[in-house]
């Protein structure tokens, strides 16, 4: 097995990060956006001694618990890795990761834990965003990427703007050969910028 191979699995377990698992030739390999009892067409992203992980590329068996994400950046966001799931699975399966952790990690016993609390609503109520920052292949450029999930998009603008500000002058800092992406982006905004949000 080597990276890029596309493989067929049988998902006979999760991890609680929401990781299919599935086994080739006595190898572990985790798969993105795969959920239990499916059977998938799997890209081998990485490949390490004991493991590996995979990205779900086709579904020759998909589960009933399977929906469409709703939110747009879902793929690329990594804040709510469990949108492809059914609200009823996802409860079942945190309740699941809880009572694993307390056997498994704690030690506990024949623990009694209650069911998840249903919300009435179970979108829209996260307020976690990302910035991935990185140097370009060139090593001139910093990119800041932002991954929107439920939050106001007058707030994510001005957070937007005030983190990359901040991290391009720390970046200017430690390594002044780095060209700030936008030269215009290093002036502080004025009260007009704000007030378009």
């Amino acid at each position: 097995m080597k990276k890029n191979d596309i493989i067929e699995l049988d998902i006979t377990g999760m991890t609680h990060e929401g990781l299919g698992v599935g086994r080739r030739n006595g190898m572990a390999v985790f798969v993105q956006g795969a959920i239990l009892g499916e059977k998938v067409y799997a890209r081998i992203i990485k490949v390490q001694k004991n493991y590996a992980v995979a990205r779900a590329e086709g579904w020759l068996n998909k589960s009933q618990h399977r929906q469409e994400p709703f939110c747009p950046v879902y793929k690329w966001c990594g804040g709510c890795s469990l949108q492809h799931m059914s609200y009823q699975m996802q409860l079942e399966f945190k309740h699941g990761v809880v009572k694993d952790a307390l056997a498994h990690i704690g030690g506990f016993k024949d623990i009694t834990v209650n069911p998840v609390i249903e919300m009435d609503n179970p979108m829209h109520y996260r307020n976690k965003a990302q910035y991935p920052v990185g140097i370009g292949k060139d090593s001139k450029q910093v990119s800041v990427s932002i991954q929107i999930e439920a939050m106001k998009l007058s707030i994510v603008k001005a957070v937007q703007y005030r983190m990359r500000l901040a991290l391009k002058y720390a970046i200017l800092l430690l390594k002044p050969s780095v060209k700030p992406e936008y030269p215009h982006m290093m002036k502080p905004p004025g009260k007009a910028y704000f007030a378009k949000l």
